[in-house]
């Protein structure tokens, strides 16, 4: 069953605070605040928050939150020195999460 954007952005607030999910997701702490009370949400923004989403998932089953948050905004090799919160918002969650399994490799290695 899907789960409402709304609810997605109550737990990314939980885990990463709104000041950092708005920055992540390049919108004002105002408008995750609408969206938490049931404002409609465009595609584009949708999409993010669909992506960072998942993305975190995979992240905290390695690392802690703030740990995860990062990795989220450090530079990464195995992206190119690209930042994964900037591939994000391109809709590019395949390459993190490629890079997101190769850590997991690594740490079981």
């Amino acid at each position: 069953m899907p789960v409402p954007t709304k609810q997605k952005v109550a737990a990314l607030i939980h885990d990463l605070g709104t000041e950092r999910l708005a920055d992540l997701l390049d919108v004002d702490p105002e408008q995750l605040e609408r969206w938490q009370l049931g404002e409609g949400v465009d595609e584009a923004n949708a999409s993010r928050v669909d992506l960072l989403e998942v993305a975190m998932a995979h992240l905290l089953r390695l690392f802690t939150s703030e740990a995860a948050l990062r990795w989220l905004v450090g530079l990464n090799p195995d992206l190119g020195d690209r930042r994964p919160a900037d591939l994000i918002r391109r809709g590019r969650t395949h390459e993190v999460l490629d890079a997101i399994a190769s850590a997991r490799a690594g740490s079981f290695a």
